[in-house]
């Protein structure tokens, strides 16, 4: 009996290991990725991540209308911008196995969450969806197992 290729599954398993304890090159990947779906929540008004964001007050529609900004949550465009990789408020912290990801913009949580007795209704903007989990496996498991980026 002759038994061969072991030593080629052998030096596949150290690559997938070596990747596995440095994923950092994927995770680079990663804030792109959510920047998109993010940018898809705003474009969709929410619908894309849940139901679609309550709709504005008549009032407050009509005063963002002559401001030249009908768009939900776009008034003046720094909170969508701030999930943008680099731009002003947006958080970014990488390691070799970790992210950090989304925005600190000052009035960001408060319109992701609504405000207590709910005269500001939540609209979130960064959901992890089943499907934006599933992009991320992917992306995750293309890298490890097959050294793909």
């Amino acid at each position: 009996m002759r038994i061969s290729g072991v030593k080629t599954s052998a030096d596949r398993l150290r690559a997938v290991a070596a990747r596995a304890s440095d994923p950092s090159p994927v995770i680079n990947q990663l804030p792109r990725v959510f920047a998109e779906h993010v940018s898809k929540t705003f474009a969709t008004n929410g619908a894309s991540v849940a139901k679609p964001w309550h709709a504005l007050t008549p009032q407050y529609r009509a005063l963002k209308a002559k401001s030249g900004s009908p768009h939900t949550l776009v008034l003046t465009g720094r909170l969508k911008q701030s999930f943008a990789p680099g731009a002003p408020y947006n958080i970014d912290r990488r390691s070799k196995n970790r992210l950090v990801w989304g925005t600190k913009a000052p009035h960001a949580r408060l319109h992701q969450i609504g405000s207590a007795g709910g005269q500001l209704p939540a609209r979130p903007m960064l959901v992890v969806t089943p499907e934006l989990r599933r992009e991320v496996r992917r992306k995750v498991r293309a890298y490890i197992v097959e050294g793909r980026r």
